[in-house]
């Protein structure tokens, strides 16, 4: 029985080594090469690499992290923009990435409630209120730490990109409600320098106001956006060099 005993305990010992190997080869396949390359090279900031730990949605955090380093290499001139805030992770990387960019976040900074609209299979039209929890801006700042090209503004997205004069080279855009997306894309694009990214949040998720606010304002311009397979579906956008 000892025995029995003893060669089930080795089999679950063995079965749970394997599983960690497993688990922890299978993360790295995953990882994209050109992040696992500046990561052997020791060209990650220890902050970006905690970041990438903590982000709970990899592929949306490495879609920004491969926006910056596109407008880097392209010499893309111009500011970061956070329009719209969910957490203190995606600041961080553009400011631990890009120290010498400007990087000015837009929010309101508090909890608010917006309306949306779903439609069903049927096409049957509902409209209804959502309460989004907003970031807490004392520990934004803080998260940030003593950054001196860090702007945090209070207020609607588009009003306040209304009062930027810098080119945007990197916008990163996350709002639900229709009108106020609508109105920051149509402010943020003529901003945008030649090789520059717009990523807009939450476009191949359950919020139909944000599908029709980006599919009407890409009917306006030459570019169109690629759909990315993060965990709420982003859409991305590189604005066209002029010839």
């Amino acid at each position: 029985m000892i025995a029995i005993i003893n060669i089930i305990i080795v089999n679950i010992i063995v079965l749970l080594a394997l599983s960690y190997f497993w688990s922890g080869w299978n993360f790295r396949v995953f990882k994209p090469w050109l992040w696992l390359e500046a990561r052997k090279r020791k060209q990650l900031n220890g902050d970006i690499e905690a970041a990438e730990r903590r982000a709970q949605d990899k592929n949306r955090f490495y879609a920004h992290w491969f926006a910056l380093e596109q407008i880097d290499a392209n010499h893309v001139p111009g500011m970061v923009l956070i329009a719209g805030s969910e957490d203190a992770d995606t600041a961080i990387l553009v400011n631990r990435h890009s120290p010498d960019r400007s990087l000015t976040v837009i929010d309101l900074f508090a909890d608010r409630d917006v309306e949306i609209v779903r439609e069903n299979c049927q096409g049957e039209v509902s409209r209804q209120q959502i309460n989004i929890k907003g970031i807490n801006l004392d520990s934004l700042k803080a998260s940030i730490g003593n950054a001196t090209n860090v702007s945090f503004v209070k207020g609607h997205l588009a009003d306040e990109v209304k009062n930027l004069s810098s080119s945007i080279a990197f916008a990163s855009i996350d709002t639900v409600d229709y009108d106020e997306l609508s109105s920051t894309l149509s402010v943020v694009y003529p901003l945008l320098s030649e090789g520059g990214i717009i990523i807009v949040h939450d476009y191949n998720h359950n919020w139909d106001t944000v599908r029709q606010a980006v599919d009407h304002f890409e009917a306006s311009v030459a570019e169109r956006f690629l759909w990315l397979p993060d965990m709420y579906g982003s859409a991305v956008l590189v604005k066209n060099k002029a010839r």
